[in-house]
């Protein structure tokens, strides 16, 4: 993808280390990326969104989460998940490179690894998080959003049963200093 200004063509994602153009994935339905925004995933068959490669909401296409496939609820729950958006209002509480595992309530994604489960997501969301796996999480209190205080519990995690559409894992000490 790229766009025309006065001064020429530029590639709509920028270009990578190797001054190759960062390719673009689009995916049918609308996203608000605004810091801050609580608008949410909105399906749609007139309107589509365009992501960086890369950037969360491609990753989570890549991963799988393709609206034309039925994933619309898988997508945006997806990106909650990876940005560490907790309280579900468009702000961020992940570090860049934390290593986690994620998997779904539909198979898309399966559990590959062996360690413990951080929190359970909803495209509005963490429904809660593992008190016993924290460290992401930690950084997010300290930081004080909103939601945080009340949704800790040792047995987050374990199923898909609460209504959960996502959880996510981290091995012990993902997060630098912790």
């Amino acid at each position: 993808m790229s766009y025309q200004t006065s001064s020429g063509w530029s590639p709509l994602c920028g270009l990578d280390g190797a001054s190759q153009p960062i390719l673009a994935v689009s995916t049918a339905g609308v996203w608000s990326a605004v810091s801050g925004d609580s608008q949410r995933y909105a399906s749609s068959t007139t309107q589509f969104t365009l992501a960086c490669r890369f950037k969360t909401f491609a990753k989570c296409v890549e991963l799988g989460y393709k609206t034309f496939k039925g994933y619309s609820t898988q997508l945006a729950t997806c990106v909650r998940l990876l940005r560490g958006d907790y309280c579900g209002d468009g702000n961020a509480y992940t570090v860049d490179g934390t290593t986690l595992n994620l998997f779904d309530n539909v198979g898309v994604q399966a559990d590959t690894q062996g360690w413990s489960p951080e929190a359970e997501w909803t495209p509005n969301g963490a429904r809660c998080v593992n008190s016993n796996n924290n460290a992401r999480f930690e950084l997010a209190v300290s930081k004080n959003p909103k939601c945080v205080k009340s949704i800790e519990t040792a047995t987050c995690g374990s199923n898909f049963a609460s209504g959960a559409i996502m959880i996510d894992e981290l091995p012990q000490s993902t997060v630098s200093g912790h």
